[in-house]
């Protein structure tokens, strides 16, 4: 009990301290991705099909509010279209971010996030997992311009969707397609 009450009281100071400008806790960032795909599964039970895919290109939107001078939590909202196959996607999910180096845009990222797609038919739902490593380059129209570098795990689920790809098995029912991969963002800090 008492290391709750002594974590209360040094957040509750913290809070306090941190809190005198306002505008620092709330920051928004735009981003182009672009991912290039290494390793693409589709599964169906035990059965394994790897096919190449080409990779995909991600337009982002961050809202991020620091809880502390080195974390900050945000939502984001992207859309996304994957390259091939061709499908689209609405993309929306949470972040946490530690900022390694003080005043300053460095910062490892983790996000989750939800795929929602344009067309239901292609895939039913997916979800997408990133740890990224992002850097503050310059100053750009009075805004810092960002480059990062990720790793993405996609998983799209296919029950009872037509096939992706033309001449993939079609007597099998595909249940999940998984892509791995990695990418490079450039982005504006606002």
């Amino acid at each position: 009990m008492n290391r709750f009450k002594l974590l209360f009281v040094l957040f509750f100071i913290n809070t306090i301290l941190y809190s005198q400008d306002i505008k620092k806790k709330w920051g928004s960032s735009v981003y182009v991705d672009l991912n290039s795909t290494y390793e693409t599964r589709y599964t169906h039970g035990s059965s394994v099909h790897y096919p190449n895919y080409s990779g995909s290109i991600e337009l982002v939107y961050n809202l991020d509010y620091k809880i502390f001078r080195r974390f900050s939590f945000g939502s984001l909202v992207s859309l996304n279209r994957f390259l091939t196959p061709k499908i689209s996607s609405l993309k929306i999910g949470g972040a946490i971010k530690y900022y390694y180096l003080q005043n300053k845009y460095h910062f490892v990222t983790f996000h989750i996030a939800s795929h929602f797609p344009t067309d239901s038919d292609r895939f039913k739902r997916g979800h997408q997992v990133r740890l990224g490593q992002f850097f503050d380059l310059s100053n750009l129209l009075g805004q810092r311009l960002l480059i990062g570098c990720y790793y993405n795990l996609d998983k799209l689920n296919l029950e009872n969707s037509s096939p992706l790809l033309d001449g993939l098995l079609k007597n099998i029912s595909y249940s999940t397609l998984l892509t791995d991969s990695w990418g490079v963002s450039l982005g504006l800090k606002f």
